[in-house]
């Protein structure tokens, strides 16, 4: 598995203690891949783990050479003008499954900025006008956020295979909770005990009615991505033949 933005890599970390074999840590802040390494040495996964300190447009994998790609939550912040380079890096450097989060930018409020209703479909202008307005001018992060048809480059090689945004079914989305979200304003506040009962209702129906393509019209375009045939191995096994 290849992830990027890793973070800390705790969700590299997650694939190789429930199973994975090898994973690629891809991250743009050195510090946090300073840290990463720390950890995987800690849990004695370091063995198991490459490092690369890159950007999401920059990765230089080959093509077809990590079974798995995730992008979580890393998109929106890549600048509108490396969205392309960045939906196409991942469509290539994928064998066979991509896992990919990010705000959608269809979606009248994203609470991963100002949280104001439309703000995110104005010019830069009128969005800091609109932010200073209601004093929220601090939360604006510039984020670029990805609309449905961003996502071409994807759909050209995999078919999305999730109905209930990242689960394929009702019950399974039910069988998520409770758990702990490793984002939010406060560590109480991470931890998820159910769904709202309109979140809920929500992905219920949206599954039911749209099923795969139901990340269309979701507040995050989360979704698992997956190739209908198994494309050829990559020219090796071993983590130092999976890069250019």
């Amino acid at each position: 598995m290849a992830d990027c933005a890793a973070g800390l890599g705790w969700l590299s970390f997650a694939y190789l203690l429930y199973g994975g074999k090898q994973a690629i840590l891809i991250e743009p802040d050195r510090q946090r891949i300073i840290a990463a390494k720390e950890i995987a040495g800690i849990l004695g996964l370091y063995d198991r783990c490459c490092f690369e300190n890159a950007l999401l447009e920059n990765v230089r994998l080959l093509d077809n050479s990590v079974d798995v790609f995730c992008s979580i939550e890393t998109l929106e912040h890549v600048g509108g003008h490396n969205v392309c380079a960045c939906i196409e890096n991942i469509a290539r450097v994928a064998r066979q499954m991509v896992l990919l989060t990010t705000p959608n930018k269809l979606f009248p409020v994203i609470a991963h900025d100002t949280r104001l209703p439309f703000a995110h479909w104005l010019p830069s202008r009128l969005l800091q006008h609109y932010a200073k307005a209601f004093g929220r001018l601090d939360k604006e992060q510039g984020n670029y956020f990805l609309a449905p048809w961003h996502l071409g480059p994807l759909r050209r090689k995999f078919h999305s295979n999730a109905s209930y945004q990242t689960f394929s079914s009702i019950d399974e989305f039910d069988g998520f909770y409770p758990h702990y979200l490793p984002y939010g304003r406060d560590t109480p506040g991470r931890y998820r005990t159910m769904p709202s009962g309109a979140k809920r209702v929500f992905v219920k129906w949206a599954g039911k009615f749209l099923g795969s393509n139901a990340y269309m019209i979701s507040p995050n375009l989360s979704t698992v991505w997956t190739t209908t045939t198994r494309p050829a191995e990559s020219s090796g096994s071993q983590l130092g033949s999976v890069w250019h």
